[in-house]
This record gives structure tokens, sequence and C-alpha cells, in this order.
């Protein structure tokens, strides 16, 4: 009987095992959070290398060293990673509906368990069928959308690494990293324009300082100055590119987890696989299902929140005042030209200038303080600007992993945790409704600054990409709350709108795979 017991046990722990979902997504993101922290990239990327070149070639197919990174680079990154564990999980499930519930079952015809509370609806079956198809394809879409995103960013960097190989490009734009005389350096007043005859670049070593280049007016070349190429794997992205690849991927995750729910919600309206493990009762069944969907939808809820706050992170890199620093200082540079042509006007009549000619440490000392000043104004709209988009998307999270705490130890059926961690999610509540106000306020004010809305960053529809990041948010809850306010009222409703509450989640369920995500995906 002990044995019989421990089997009995070891088959409950498989079963709960394969089908925790909840648990596979959290790994997941921290697997992927992981290894974009703590794994040598460019160390990686070499390796990746060397073997596709060493299988090439041990395989016959010449000898000739044409692979590089362009085309291997896209092996470890942390997306890559993410994406082929969310595909498998994503079209797992996709199968699971179409083999044992659509074909097995027969979902469309079976008449539902013995023990259920109500009729599990036609329409909302046929609905069932037809999200997963539709959920499929957005998250193919989305998909595509990553891959032709980061495809083309990767082969921009190619196309501007081989144009500052050749010295054009943005070889003499600003911020350019060059080195001057074997010292590195950073342009701070570039040269945009091919008759432009100097440049003004600002030493990055231990010594520091600026200094002017001029352009050699017999070979039209800037003798001594040498642009730096970056050496790693052109699929290797900056921080706003990887923020923004997050807001990209989020209905793909938003996707899978739904699918999960909605196997859930299925297997709790049709009471297929019941019971799961021998000596399953039916309200463990309900409980373990309940949670476990519950657990799925709270789990793309997280995403979303993080979502949140790479968006906002993104939006502080456009906060800076290089634009103004650039212009100052060309106009200072035009200034001191006209100055000293008029001087030598003034000499050449045999007169003394009104002034000495004006000195460039003094200009420096300018330029100085106003890339300071810059920083000042980025590091105070970044921490302070934006805090209440942050603390939105902090409260969020912490309301989604609450919320998962419940349903896990509602499944364990642990009440006197589920009661306390109950009590501080009604006090957390008031606490979210108000950081959403503040986060919208919060919008409305930043989103008025000109760096937000310039071409180059946002655009002028910024606030409509800050909706679109919190959309599945706002209809989560939006769309749940009016779903389950007409089960609690349904007396007062026709009798074709009578649903259950496991009807209504189903349903909620549907409407997110089959109108909400694809809709984001689309736009």
């Amino acid at each position: 009987q002990q044995q019989q017991q421990q089997q009995l046990q070891y088959q409950e722990y498989r079963v709960r095992i394969r089908m925790d979902e909840p648990s596979f997504c959290w790994l997941l993101m921290l697997f992927c959070v992981m290894w974009k922290e703590l794994m040598p990239r460019d160390r990686l990327d070499r390796s990746v290398l060397a073997t596709c070149r060493w299988v090439r070639n041990n395989l016959g197919h010449g000898h000739e060293d044409n692979l590089g990174f362009e085309n291997t680079g896209w092996v470890g990154t942390w997306y890559t990673i993410l994406l082929i564990f969310a595909s498998w999980l994503v079209f797992h499930e996709f199968l699971n509906i179409c083999v044992f519930d659509l074909r097995g079952e027969k979902l469309l015809q079976m008449s539902v368990m013995t023990g259920v509370d109500s009729g599990f609806a036609t329409w909302l079956r046929y609905l069932g069928m037809v999200a997963p198809v539709v959920g499929v394809l957005a998250f193919c879409l989305n998909l595509y959308h990553v891959v032709t995103w980061t495809h083309d960013k990767m082969m921009k960097n190619v196309k501007r690494r081989k144009e500052r190989s050749e010295r054009r490009g943005d070889f003499l734009l600003r911020n350019s990293k060059v080195t001057y005389g074997q010292r590195q350096a950073v342009i701070v007043l570039g040269a945009p324009d091919p008759d432009d005859m100097q440049i003004k670049i600002k030493y990055v070593d231990e010594h520091g300082g600026f200094d002017w280049v001029l352009r050699n007016s017999v070979t039209r070349e800037w003798d001594w100055l040498e642009p730096v190429i970056d050496e790693t794997s052109p699929w290797k992205m900056t921080v706003q590119m990887e923020m923004a690849l997050v807001v990209i991927i989020m209905p793909a995750i938003f996707i899978m987890m739904a699918l999960c729910a909605e196997i859930r919600c299925i297997q709790l309206l049709a009471g297929t696989q019941f019971p799961t493990w021998p000596g399953q009762t039916f309200d463990e069944f309900q409980i373990w299902h309940k949670s476990t969907e519950q657990m799925d939808l709270e789990c793309a809820a997280t995403f979303q929140f993080i979502t949140v706050a790479a968006f906002a992170r993104l939006c502080a890199h456009f906060f800076s005042l290089d634009d103004l620093i650039a212009e100052v200082d060309q106009r200072m540079v035009n200034v001191d030209t006209h100055r000293n042509v008029l001087n030598a006007f003034i000499r050449n009549n045999q007169r003394a200038p009104p002034e000495p000619e004006n000195k460039i440490a003094s200009r420096d000392e300018i330029m100085v303080t106003l890339e300071k000043s810059s920083s000042q104004h980025k590091f105070a709209l970044k921490w302070a600007g934006l805090q209440g988009i942050g603390v939105y998307a902090f409260v969020g999270a912490l309301r989604s992993i609450l919320a998962i705490a419940i349903a896990f130890f509602c499944e364990r059926q642990e009440m006197s945790v589920v009661s306390n961690l109950q009590a501080f999610m009604d006090k957390l509540k008031p606490i979210y409704l108000f950081t959403t106000v503040i986060c919208i306020y919060n919008w409305v004010i930043v989103s008025k600054l000109p760096d937000l809305t310039k071409k180059e960053a946002l655009g002028k529809s910024a606030t409509l990409k800050f909706i679109a990041a919190r959309v599945l948010l706002l209809v989560g809850d939006g769309q749940k709350g009016v779903l389950f306010f007409i089960v609690h009222h349904k007396d007062r409703l026709p009798k074709w709108a009578h649903i259950s509450s496991d009807e209504a989640m189903l349903l909620h369920v549907v409407l997110l795979m089959i109108l909400w995500c694809p809709a984001i995906v689309v736009w």
C-alpha cells in the first residue's frame, strides 16, 4: 500500500510538472535575463562562428572563410532563445487542442461530463476552436516582425561599418568615435557638409581635453584621423534597441499564455481528462484548473508590466540636449569665423581690432557646462519625469505576482496563507488604481516634450504607441469586469445572454486571442 501511494504521488507530481506552464514561463524569462546579463556575448559569438566554420569545412562544403558574424550572430541572443521556447510551447498547445480536444474528444459534438454545473454552449465551442488558429497566425506574424526588425537592424550595422571603413557615412558626424594621433576621441562638432574644413573632437582617455582637426586643403583628407570600427557581432543591440524589442515581442508572450489558459478553460467546462491522476476528486480538478488558468493570465499581465517599464526606459533614452549642444557649438564656431574675418579686414585697413580673438579654451568651458547640464537634464527626467510610469509598472507587476501566489496556494488548499495574501491584495487594489491615474497624468505631461515627438524618437504618434504598450492590460481588466458583471446580473438579461463564470472566463480568453492580440500585432 505504501508503494502504491508513493506511485500515485509520483504520477500526480509528473502530471503537475507537465502541465505547470506558469512556472515554465517564469523560468524562461529568468533564464533569458540571466543569459543576457551574465553570458560573455563576444566570446559566445566567436565560439558559435568558429563551430559553424568547423562543421561546414568538415562536411565538405569548401574551405572558403566567408562565414561571418552576420550569418551566425543571432544564434546566442536572448531573444532567439526566448522565441524558440515560446514557439515550441505555442505549437505544442495548439497541437494538444487539435489532437486531443477537437479530434480525440470531438469537442464540437461531445456532451459535457456529468457533474459540470452548466452546459457548454455550442457557439462558445466553435469560438474556442477558432481562437487557437487566429492566435497561432498572430504569433507567427509577430515572429515575422521580430525576425525582419532584428535583421534590418543587423544589416544597418553592417552597412554602417562598411561605410566607416571607407571613411564615409557617419564618420565625420557628431558623437562618432575616432582616433587622432593614436588617441581615442569623440567628435563633438562634426562636418556634415562636404565643404566643411574643420571638426572638433573630445579626447576620452585619461588626459581628456578638446582639439580641432583641420582638413588638408590639397588632398581634401583628414590627416591622422581614423574611424573606430566595431569588430563585434552586428547582431549586438544597444539598450534602447533591446527595450524596443521587448515591446515588439510582448504580444507573442501574451498569446502563448492565453493559449495555455484556454486549454485549462476547455478542460474545466467539458470535464475532459478527469481524473487527471488516480484518486483525484472533481473539486480538486476544478480548483487545479481554475488556479492554473488564473496563473497563466497573470503571467501574461506581468510581462505586460515589464513591457511598460521597457517602454519608459526607451523614452528615457531620448531625453537629452545633444541637438541643442551641437547647434550652440556650431553657432559659436560661425560667430568666431565671422569675427576673425572682420578682424582681418580691420588689420588690412591698418586699424586695431576692437577686441582680441576668442580663445578656444573659453568655448570649451561653455561646451563642458552644456554637456554637464544635458547629463543632469537626462538624469532628472529619467528618474523623476517617468516616476509615475515606473511606479505603475512596479505596483502592477506586484499585483500580478500576488495573484499568482494566491492561485498557487489556493490550488494546494492552504487557505490560511490565501486569506493573508488576499487581505494584502485588497489593500493593494486602491494603490494600483491610484498609480494608474498617476501613470496617465505622467504620460500626458511627458508626451509634450519635443524630445519624444521627434521623428528619430517616437514621432507624432508617441501617445498611441504608449497606449498600445498597455492596451492588453486595460482590455484584460475591463473586458473581464464586463463579462463577470453579466454573469452576476444575468437575471436581468435575456436568456441568450446567460453565461456561467467558467464560460465568461473562456470567452474572455477567446476574445483576447481573436480580437486584441492580433490587432496589436498588426498595428
